[in-house]
């Protein structure tokens, strides 16, 4: 048989770990005999590790960034600063795709 101890802790959570296995598990890996807790421990002043508050990491604050950051730059404002917002055929209404650029390179390098 396998000896477990039972630890109690203060949350009223149990944990069994085991104290010794048993000839039969230590040569084969499985588990086919009854537990046996051969003694009982109170831990009154510990918390389970469930239970446990988890400790923030030192770099949690980079993590939680503002909603709104100043180097974000939003797409109304890139198609504001656009460089080919006045581009023969286009007006400020229409979005320009990726091809933009292509198109002001090749009409200023076919006159």
């Amino acid at each position: 048989m396998c000896n477990y101890i039972q630890t109690q802790y203060h949350c009223g959570h149990f944990r069994f770990p085991v104290q010794r296995w048993c000839h039969d598990y230590e040569t084969t890996g499985k588990r086919n005999c009854q537990p046996d807790v051969t003694c009982a421990e109170w831990r009154g002043d510990e918390v389970c590790p469930d239970c446990r508050p988890v400790p923030l990491t030192t770099w949690e604050w980079m993590i939680k960034r503002p909603r709104k950051n100043s180097f974000v730059i939003e797409r109304d404002q890139i198609h504001d600063r656009s460089p080919f917002r006045h581009v023969r055929g286009s007006s400020d209404s229409v979005e320009h795709d990726g091809w933009t650029f292509i198109r002001l390179f090749f009409l200023l390098w076919s006159d």
